[in-house]
């Protein structure tokens, strides 16, 4: 009786580790953008703007802004890799040769043609929905 009251517990440790797991990469995801974020200050403050006897650098929070910022997008990048699964979507499927099983609904409306040139009528012509003006004669 207690498997089955407890069935859903079974796979709870894996699922624990595995979150672990994505946890900590997205960590090293924020740390590796820190990282390249500080050296993208580094490089800033040692070529762009120490130009020819000009000791001007940039201010030690704009520093450290450009290492939180970087460390911020690259564990995003890194969260969204690794929760949604890697590559998912359209773009997955895409890469794989499949095609997407849901058509759009501009394919359903409008069969391709294989050859020939497209046709287009005249637009018809729109009323205008302002009033009319009265001439103040």
């Amino acid at each position: 009786m207690t498997p089955a009251l407890f069935g859903f517990l079974s796979d709870v440790g894996s699922r624990f580790e595995q979150l672990v797991h994505n946890c900590l990469l997205v960590a090293g995801g924020f740390l590796a953008g820190y990282l390249l974020g500080g050296l993208g200050a580094w490089v800033a403050n040692r070529y762009v703007l120490r130009r020819k006897g000009s000791e001007q650098k940039l201010p030690e929070p704009v520093t450290k802004a450009c290492r939180l910022i970087g460390g911020v997008i690259g564990a995003v990048i890194v969260a969204l890799l690794v929760f949604t699964g890697g590559m998912g979507g359209p773009a997955a499927a895409a890469a794989a040769g499949r095609t997407p099983t849901r058509r759009t609904r501009a394919a359903r409306r409008r069969p391709t043609r294989a050859s020939g040139p497209t046709r287009t009528s005249p637009c018809p012509r729109r009323r205008s929905r302002s009033r009319p003006r009265l001439s103040s004669r």
